[in-house]
């Protein structure tokens, strides 16, 4: 449980005594404590089998890398959920990079790279036609240095307006990549052929393919058409 004090609290994150503390666009709020089913996925197996791995290599590094990602970590001050700067670990820091970069097919590094700037893609409007077999992803972002990783869910009612945690990643490219990028034959081999009238999401975000960092995820949906 996360609570930021001011002359009396002003607001809180996390869990305690069976209740979590969180907002939303509404402001914050308290609610019963619900424990999620664990349907052990193929996309939830994959991404614990990364971070296994990298705890893996982690392990495997000499000490002088080791302390070298300890010692890196203040140039890659983050902030948490009260925007306040966040020092992570050497540990966390290589675990997420290197878990970015096997997400791209990239190897990971043994030494902690120096942060860059990352050009975050600009998402367009999103068009889906199964009769065209089209699911075109616009997107503005020229980087060859960077991966655009595309990420959709299964098909929604049209009435279904957030699909947080519903995102499976399904296709990757270069960010030079001439845009739009119609990625219909990965989103059926993924989810299945959507129906005319279903709303499909789509997110787009960047990663940097020296170091590992990701930009901010945006996201859009469109209505299938037939």
């Amino acid at each position: 449980m996360k609570i930021k004090w001011g002359a009396l609290v002003v607001d809180g994150r996390g869990k305690v005594g069976g209740h979590v503390a969180s907002k939303n666009r509404s402001g914050a709020y308290l609610r019963t404590k619900v424990t999620p089913t664990n349907p052990q996925t193929a996309a939830q197996s994959e991404v614990r089998a990364i971070l296994a791995a990298a705890s893996q290599a982690w392990s495997g590094l000499s000490e002088a890398q080791r302390s070298a990602w300890n010692s890196a970590v203040q140039a890659w001050i983050g902030n948490n959920v009260f925007a306040d700067g966040v020092i992570p670990s050497g540990k966390n820091l290589y675990t997420r990079l290197r878990a970015n970069l096997v997400g791209i097919g990239q190897a990971g590094l043994s030494m902690p790279p120096l942060p860059v700037a990352v050009v975050a893609p600009a998402l367009g409007t999103i068009d889906c036609d199964i009769s065209d077999s089209e699911l075109n992803v616009p997107y503005t972002g020229t980087s060859a240095a960077q991966y655009l990783i595309i990420e959709a869910t299964a098909p929604q009612t049209p009435g279904t307006y957030n699909p947080s945690g519903r995102y499976r990643q399904i296709h990757t490219a270069l960010q030079n990549t001439a845009s739009p990028i119609n990625v219909y034959t990965q989103y059926v081999a993924k989810f299945g052929a959507p129906a005319a009238g279903q709303k499909v999401f789509v997110r787009v975000k960047s990663i940097v393919t020296g170091t590992g960092q990701n930009s901010p995820a945006e996201s859009s949906s469109c209505i299938v058409a037939a």
